[in-house]
């Protein structure tokens, strides 16, 4: 078999979504995967330097990405057709994530440690054999949950002293605060300044009623970010509640109030993407919430320089 790889172009999006969703259904059993959102994530692509396709025969056979997240931290995700697994389309792509990482790496300050990493799915049996092979070591775990709603979700009272809202815009330097605050115990998170973090206020997707803020008084105690539509769900991107708050049931609170907006939106499913080793124990929090663990995703990392 011949492999050919050239920078991946805006009009290779349906061949490289054919090949995500065939990956779909033949590790998890069906696809979540959808043109809009991918066509979201290609928006902020960098083509010439970060992007290719593997090719064999005229057909696209793979795909292969490469982001530098900053803080000495690089990420590949790529993917490969399931009928051509085991042709040395993974090894190429590899190749090329790792050619350019060291590109990337000439550009980071001096003393930093720099990794390269990337997440492939459990059920996998080839990927993560490959990545071992090649010096990666997995250092995380994250599942999938998801929900099926049959019917509107109770929403109970809040927690004694505490009202959940919707976001208000005039309140975005609080909710920003206070959610860097909920989230420094999460394991490789970075900060953002105000700024940054109000662009997700000017996306396409973002609706303010659907994040929702839990106030003790003045003061944020916890948040719920969520979007419509993600995955083809009704997607919950973050849920953070401050230390001195926890252990009060604010996340269930939050959860409920939002599986309820989706419902009266017609979603039926609402999912979202949790640390299993999360140390505030948020994957216990959302199965008493009615989630189930759907699929995972296993994290494997490369020291580059320490």
């Amino acid at each position: 078999m011949t492999l050919g790889s050239r920078p991946a172009r805006p009009s290779d999006i349906h061949g490289v979504l054919a090949i995500i969703r065939a990956m779909d259904l033949a590790y998890i059993g069906e696809t979540e995967s959808t043109l809009e959102d991918l066509q979201e994530e290609w928006d902020e692509l960098d083509f010439e330097h970060n992007a290719w396709v593997v090719e064999s025969g005229g057909e696209t056979v793979g795909f292969m990405e490469v982001e530098d997240r900053g803080s000495g931290r690089f990420l590949m995700d790529g993917y490969v057709a399931p009928r051509h697994v085991g042709n040395g389309v993974g090894g190429l792509m590899v190749d090329l994530a790792e050619g350019r990482a060291a590109e990337l790496l000439e550009q980071q300050p001096g003393g930093l440690p720099v990794e390269l990493e990337t997440g492939v799915l459990a059920d996998d049996p080839r990927a993560g054999p490959l990545l071992e092979s090649r010096g990666y070591g997995r250092t995380r775990v994250f599942v999938r949950m998801v929900t099926d709603l049959e019917e509107r979700p109770y929403v109970p009272d809040s927690p004694d002293g505490i009202r959940i809202e919707s976001f208000r815009i005039e309140d975005a330097a609080a909710v920003h605060a206070a959610h860097m605050d909920a989230m420094n115990d999460h394991w490789r998170y970075s900060p953002s300044s105000l700024e940054k973090w109000l662009e997700r206020t000017r996306r396409a997707r973002f609706d303010a009623g659907l994040w929702f803020i839990a106030w003790d008084g003045d003061e944020v105690a916890g948040v719920l970010f969520a979007s419509w539509k993600r995955n083809d769900m009704g997607w919950i991107d973050t849920v953070a509640v401050r230390r001195p708050w926890r252990g009060r049931g604010i996340a269930s609170a939050l959860l409920q109030r939002s599986f309820a907006a989706f419902w009266d939106r017609g979603e039926r499913r609402c999912g979202l993407g949790v640390d299993a080793d999360s140390p505030t124990g948020a994957g216990r929090v959302y199965e008493r919430a009615g989630m189930r663990r759907h699929w995972r995703i296993d994290v494997y990392a490369k020291q580059l320089r320490d």
